[in-house]
């Protein structure tokens, strides 16, 4: 042994080594780094919503992709679907190539951590029944009587309710002569459905 060391002292190694708290860090901000990505592919946060015309009961659906936990959004799709009014205004030629005037009916929102739902103005539109009254206005009656009933019943500023119990408690008249007598029956009713 050399002399020179011999006086040398060495430490025992220790079986716990001191943390690197750097390269601590820097593997905790990569997890979550990449947790958040697998959080987007996987589990988007969606919002959508189903907005309605208010010239010609055409649906609109819009669905947004977001980045988890922000507003940002990374995708959207816009879809419209006919409804059975649109298909009547369409057959009659009634509104034809008008701007549309979308307005909200629902709407619905999916995060990683909650659920969320909503109604618009345009819940109120109903374009399943009121495609049968307007059917049968284009069919025996004037294209004025036609387009203020259009007006009425894609308000959505109005209550449809009592517009729907009327038109849906009688028959659809199958002739000219039938529909005028429907409409007498019925004015008194639809006076103060128009008044509102």
């Amino acid at each position: 042994m050399d002399p020179r060391t011999r006086h040398l002292d060495y430490a025992v190694p220790s079986r716990h080594r001191p943390i690197n708290w750097k390269q601590w860090l820097k593997v905790c901000a990569c997890l979550i780094v990449l947790g958040y990505v697998a959080l987007t592919i996987v589990s988007p946060d969606t919002h959508t919503t189903i907005s309605i015309c208010t010239k010609c009961g055409l649906y609109e659906k819009t669905c947004a992709h977001r980045l988890p936990f922000t507003s940002i959004p990374f995708r959207r799709s816009r879809t419209q679907n006919p409804t059975p009014l649109s298909i009547v205004l369409q057959r009659h030629q009634i509104r034809v190539g008008h701007q549309h005037q979308f307005v909200g009916a629902f709407s619905n929102s999916r995060t990683s951590l909650a659920l969320g739902c909503g109604a618009g103005p345009g819940r109120h539109i109903d374009p399943l029944n009121s495609a049968t009254v307007i059917d049968t206005l284009a069919t025996y009656s004037d294209n004025a009587t036609t387009e203020k009933w259009l007006d009425i019943i894609l308000d959505p500023n109005r209550d449809h309710t009592l517009n729907i119990l009327i038109f849906a408690m009688s028959p659809s008249p199958k002739n000219q002569s039938e529909f005028q007598v429907w409409w007498d029956q019925h004015q008194p009713e639809l006076s103060k459905l128009s008044a509102r």
